[in-house]
C-alpha cells in the first residue's frame, strides 16, 4: 500500500514507514491475535475498523484539498473540515484500539510498540472531540487536543497501527471463511474427514 498524500513537507519531515515489512508482521500479529475472539466480536471490529477507514478516507481528500489550495493549517483552522476529518478518524482508531483492548487481543512487536506510543494521546483526542470541552480560559479549542496536534511525528506510528489492526481483522475473516477453516474440501460443499 502506497502512503497516503500528504504535503510533501509533511511527509519528508515525517520519513514514515507506513506498513511493517514481513518480518516485523510475523513478530505483531504472525500468532494470529483475533483466533480466540468470537465471530460478533470480529464483525464489530470490522465494522468500526471499515468506518474508521472511511474517516481516514474523508481526512486525506481534505487534506490533498488543501495542499492543492495552498493553505496552510493553524489552530484558528480547526473548525475546517480537515481538523473534524482528521479528528474523527483518530476518535474511531481509538476505539478500535479499545475494543481490542476489551476482547483482550495481544498484538506483539512493532504494533504493540506503535499502539503504546499513540494511545494515551488518541483516547485524550477522542474525549475532547466527542465532548464539547471544558474552558481553559482563553484557548479557541480544547487543550486535550495538543498531544496529537504537537506532534507530527506520531503519524507514522498512527498510520502503522490502523493498517495493521486492519490487516489482522481482515486476516482473520479470511481464515475464517475459507473452504478449510470451515472443514469442507474446497469447491465442495462436503465436510472433510
Amino acid at each position: 500500500m502506497e502512503a497516503p498524500r500528504l504535503h510533501p513537507e509533511i511527509l519528508d519531515q515525517l520519513d514514515a514507514q507506513w506498513e511493517y515489512s514481513k518480518a516485523d508482521w510475523e513478530a505483531s500479529a504472525g500468532h494470529r491475535p483475533l483466533r480466540d475472539v468470537d465471530a460478533d466480536g470480529v464483525i464489530a471490529l470490522a465494522t468500526h475498523v471499515g468506518w474508521t477507514n472511511e474517516a481516514r478516507g474523508w481526512f486525506y481528500t481534505l487534506m490533498e484539498l488543501e495542499a492543492e489550495a495552498g493553505r496552510e493549517h493553524t489552530e484558528v483552522g480547526l473548525h475546517e473540515p480537515w481538523a473534524g476529518a482528521m479528528f474523527v478518524y483518530y476518535g474511531l482508531l481509538w476505539a478500535v484500539i479499545e475494543g481490542c483492548r476489551q476482547r483482550r487481543i495481544r498484538f506483539l512487536g512493532p504494533l504493540n510498540r506503535d499502539i503504546r506510543a499513540i494511545a494515551n494521546d488518541l483516547q485524550t483526542t477522542r474525549h475532547a472531540v466527542f465532548h464539547v470541552g471544558r474552558p481553559d480560559g482563553d484557548s479557541l479549542y480544547d487543550s486535550r487536543l495538543e498531544a496529537i496536534m504537537g506532534n507530527p511525528s506520531r503519524q507514522g506510528a498512527i498510520e502503522r497501527t490502523y493498517i495493521g489492526i486492519a490487516r489482522a481483522i481482515a486476516e482473520e475473516v479470511a481464515t475464517r471463511t475459507t473452504p478449510a477453516a470451515e472443514g469442507r474440501s474446497p469447491g465442495s460443499g462436503t465436510p472433510t474427514q
